[in-house]
């Protein structure tokens, strides 16, 4: 019961949109291609976007791993007493910071002067990033160490002599800055190296959003062309096949065929034009058989 109530639904839908007028129908259909054309800029925009986010993140990465191969160099030439290089390691400092912010926590990076979109990165990637931070923590303490502390510092030494001591104060290196180097460059390759790891997870992400973006553009591009064949396929029972069958029937009427009879259960133009012609038939058959008749009386 309820399947025949759902059938004759679907009849009255048919029936309905039979019923309109050609005018109608082609709204109709040039509002599905416009509906449809909207649709996949939108979710071509939309993915481009994700996937250009992908990308910004691995930017960020790459940007981090080549900071971390000229930590080592910086904090040693700083450590020799090269006071030029004190600004250029404060730079790389803040600016490895920043980059670990933007991939933490999402933001913006100028890339090409151009401002791209950094989302947070989440999953094994994150995993990665929290390792570095933890690494970064304590080489980021002997950075500044280096950077801030003096080479060498003041030692007071005392001796005794006839009962009284003596106090000198000589300067020595600064054993804290020296234990910092040290750690600097015990750690500068691994930092490196968990970089390049995170670098490569990125990059994972970027070529799975980029297969996926490939198979949804695909999918919809044969969701599309189905949408297509089915319109037109409708276009093609509703408007041609009528007009072909109305075509046929006049021809047969200028050959002298009045037994024609148009079936078409529509309301539109081309349903009046049927219901036309076998009105145009019927009476010229009539009026064929009326002179006939006249003839044959006579």
């Amino acid at each position: 019961m309820f399947e025949n109530h759902i059938l004759m639904e679907k009849r009255n839908i048919i029936t309905r949109v039979q019923s309109l007028n050609l005018q109608i129908k082609l709204l109709i259909f040039l509002g599905i291609v416009l509906l449809l054309t909207v649709a996949n800029y939108i979710f071509v925009n939309i993915e481009e976007n994700n996937l250009a986010d992908s990308a910004s993140g691995v930017e960020v990465s790459q940007r981090n791993e080549i900071i971390a191969q000229k930590f080592g160099f910086l904090a040693f030439t700083v450590f020799q007493g090269n006071e030029s290089a004190k600004k250029e390691l404060e730079i790389a400092i803040n600016e490895y910071q920043s980059n670990i912010d933007l991939l933490e926590r999402g933001g913006t990076v100028d890339i090409l002067n151009k401002k791209i979109e950094v989302n947070p990165i989440t999953s094994k990637p994150q995993s990665k990033l929290n390792e570095i931070k933890q690494l970064w923590k304590t080489y980021r303490e002997n950075l500044l160490t280096i950077l801030t502390q003096a080479q060498e510092v003041s030692q007071i030494d005392s001796t005794v002599a006839a009962g009284q001591t003596t106090y000198s104060v000589r300067r020595v290196v600064n054993q804290n800055r020296r234990l910092a180097m040290n750690y600097v460059q015990d750690n500068t390759i691994s930092l490196f190296t968990q970089n390049t790891e995170l670098t490569d997870l990125l990059w994972e992400d970027f070529y799975v959003t980029k297969r996926r973006n490939s198979t949804q553009v695909t999918l919809i591009f044969i969701g599309y062309l189905a949408i297509f064949l089915f319109v037109y396929w409708q276009f093609s029972g509703t408007v041609v096949r009528p007009i072909r069958q109305i075509a046929k029937a006049i021809r047969r009427i200028t050959q002298g065929d009045f037994y024609v009879k148009l079936h078409f259960k529509r309301k539109d133009e081309l349903g009046v034009l049927a219901t036309d012609i076998n009105d145009l038939a019927d009476s010229l058959k009539q009026s064929t058989e009326f002179a006939t008749a006249i003839g044959d009386y006579q």
